[in-house]
C-alpha cells in the first residue's frame, strides 16, 4: 500500500472532483453517500481485524474494541504463531498499513467535522478505498500463500 496522506485539493473544480470520484467508483455518488461508505468501510476494517484475533487463536477483544486496540492485540499475538521472519513481517506490514489508514480516517474525519462547508468528494472516495483495501489486504494475508512465507 502506498502510504501517502490523502490531500484535500481545494483548487479542484466541481467537475474535476466529480471526475475523480467517477473514475474510482462510477457515477452517481453524492456527499452523504460517500460519508456512509467511509464509515461502513471503517467498520469492515474493524471486522476484518477482529476476525484476525480468532485466526490467531484468541477470543475477541471485549467490545467495543477500537481499531487501534485490535491492532495492538494482534501485534502482541502474531509473533507466537509466526513460523518465520518473513511470515511475521507480512502480517506486521499489513497492520502498519491498517494503522496508517485508520490514522488517515481520523485525520480526514476531523477535518470534515470541523469544516461544515467542506463538500469535496474525492478525499472521501479515496479514504473509503484505502479502508477497504487495508481490510482486503489483511483478509488476503490470513487466507492466501502461507507456504510462501514459511
Amino acid at each position: 500500500m502506498n502510504r501517502q496522506r490523502i490531500t484535500l485539493r481545494l483548487d479542484l473544480s466541481l467537475e474535476q472532483d466529480e471526475a475523480h470520484v467517477e473514475f474510482l467508483l462510477g457515477e452517481g455518488w453524492e456527499f452523504e453517500g460517500l460519508l456512509v461508505r467511509v464509515f461502513e468501510s471503517a467498520q469492515q476494517l474493524g471486522d476484518s481485524l477482529s476476525r484476525g484475533l480468532w485466526y490467531f487463536g484468541k477470543a475477541a477483544v471485549p467490545p467495543p474494541a477500537t481499531i487501534p486496540e485490535l491492532i495492538k492485540a494482534l501485534e502482541e499475538r502474531i509473533p507466537a504463531f509466526s513460523p518465520s521472519e518473513a511470515y511475521l513481517n507480512r502480517f506486521m506490514g499489513d497492520l502498519d498499513d491498517c494503522r496508517f489508514v485508520h490514522d488517515e480516517f481520523l485525520r480526514i474525519s476531523q477535518i470534515y467535522a470541523s469544516t461544515s462547508k467542506l463538500k469535496l468528494l474525492s478525499p472521501l472516495a479515496d479514504l473509503g478505498d484505502w479502508l477497504i483495501t487495508a481490510a482486503m489486504q489483511w483478509n488476503e494475508s490470513m487466507h492466501c500463500e502461507h507456504k510462501d512465507y514459511e
